[in-house]
């Protein structure tokens, strides 16, 4: 998560659409490290409270982020984006959003905008975008060739599309 503690590191002083846009594109796609109580067999979250009542999820980028702002009674769980977004969609739990790296960087994303987000995930969906678990046989040889013919060409990137309702 280097990447996007740079980019919340520059949020202080560059508080820009674009720049949060890219801080919620990298936190989609990253894992965190939340902390957790263990409280008798009862497994609870750590929430932050602001001056106006609101509760925000506590989540960290990296274990050192935690270490340097966590509480040391707690015990962490490495959690990816989507399974963060689901525990703050959870109406008993009662979260009005959550906030990365606090004490430090303290990026907020709000109630609102994680609905957006989750509803979106959560909806039906006809094509799956994802990182592929292999790739088709000679795609490396071809990729390799086809950059030696374009010199523009600096990077190549592989996703994984797939049709779920029509033919793949």
């Amino acid at each position: 998560n280097a990447k996007l503690k740079e980019l919340m590191g520059r949020l202080r002083s560059e508080k820009t659409d674009s720049l949060m846009t890219e801080i919620l594109r990298l936190a989609c796609a990253s894992e965190f490290v939340v902390p957790v109580n263990d409280n008798g067999g009862k497994i609870s979250f750590t929430a932050i409270g602001d001056s106006n009542g609101k509760r925000y999820l506590a989540v960290f980028s990296d274990t050192d982020e935690f270490k340097a702002n966590g509480s040391k009674d707690s015990k962490l769980v490495k959690a990816k984006f989507d399974d963060i977004l689901s525990t703050v969609m959870a109406e008993e739990l009662r979260l009005d959003g959550m906030v990365i790296d606090p004490g430090s960087s303290e990026v907020i994303f709000g109630h609102e905008m994680l609905k957006m987000i989750y509803d979106q995930m959560s909806g039906p969906m006809d094509v799956k975008v994802g990182e592929p678990d292999h790739y088709p046989e000679n795609l490396k040889t071809a990729m390799i060739s086809f950059m030696k013919e374009e010199p523009v060409v600096k990077a190549i990137y592989v996703k994984l599309v797939i049709d779920l309702i029509g033919e793949e």
